[in-house]
């Protein structure tokens, strides 16, 4: 449950900073100049079982904003005290402790229907403005909305790598992912999102709905990776396990490296004790 206080006794811009301690004279000039305390690089996208993700061979990236210094330490500070306190509909398990891609995968365990899609680019197409609102909506004035949509975002978008981008992105998307809820819960639809990855299940047809359920995430301003969108009948990979019947499967290819000499033994290694951690929770 959210701790109203922790935002209901904050009546001015200094008391943020008390609570966060940090003096908000230096807060507020780091806000204003936020950009020199990030850097930019790329990190190898990785399988479940911590393995580099590959496309056709090729290894797989993605840009990392990183904050630094004592940028990140405000973001810390803000993720802690604040947002992690705020409640999330139970659709809503990536990023959220202490649920794993193993729990997620779970969910969809035994149905006959499923349906994935994922939204393209979510970290840097939450704009400011989604933050804003965000922020205004669980009870910070404007103010201070202001002031931490500042702190957060990066050149009017939600930078990914920091210690609020994920926190920050549940939330926005949060009214989306109730309004979803509600329309699988009238129909016995089993929904999960695992932050920008979206998995739905259910023993009955529901192809019917996917159109609805598309148009509220484009309507919100997000956008859909029409590749990694389908509609299957019949066991399904989600987040990097084959959900089948009442028991999770490893995928073929990961099997197989558990065991492949071309791979270091460390990575073999990790490799088999994420396939037992699996296997032995079924």
């Amino acid at each position: 449950m959210r701790d109203h206080n922790d935002v209901s006794q904050i009546q001015s811009l200094k008391g943020f900073g008390w609570k966060i301690k940090v003096p908000y004279k230096l807060i507020d000039t780091i806000s204003q100049e936020t950009s020199i305390y990030y850097k930019h690089w790329k990190k190898k996208k990785l399988n479940p079982d911590k393995t580099p993700k590959k496309v056709n061979g090729e290894i797989q990236y993605r840009p990392i904003c990183e904050s630094t210094g004592i940028l990140k330490l405000i973001q810390k500070r803000i993720n802690t005290v604040f947002l992690k306190k705020f409640p999330l509909p139970p659709c809503t398990l990536g990023g959220v402790s202490p649920y794993t891609n193993k729990d997620n995968a779970k969910m969809h365990q035994g149905k006959k229907f499923h349906f994935q899609t994922d939204m393209k680019d979510f970290f840097p197409t939450i704009s400011n403005k989604m933050i804003f609102d965000m922020l205004v909506a669980n009870n910070f004035n404007p103010p201070l909305s202001s002031l931490i949509t500042r702190l957060v975002s990066l050149e009017g978008e939600l930078p990914q790598g920091t210690p609020t981008s994920t926190s920050i992105a549940n939330l926005v998307f949060a009214p989306i992912c109730n309004k979803i809820l509600k329309i699988c819960e009238r129909q016995s639809i089993t929904f999960t999102q695992w932050v920008d990855d979206l998995n739905f299940s259910s023993q009955k047809e529901f192809h019917f709905l996917i159109p609805t359920i598309l148009d509220l995430i484009t309507d919100f301003g997000l956008r859909i990776n029409h590749r990694k969108t389908y509609y299957k009948i019949g066991s399904i990979s989600v987040t990097g396990l084959i959900a089948k019947n009442n028991t999770l499967l490893i995928p073929d290819d990961l099997y197989k490296r558990k065991d492949d000499i071309t791979i270091p033994e460390k990575t073999r290694v990790g490799i088999r004790n994420y396939i037992d951690s699996v296997l032995s929770n079924n």
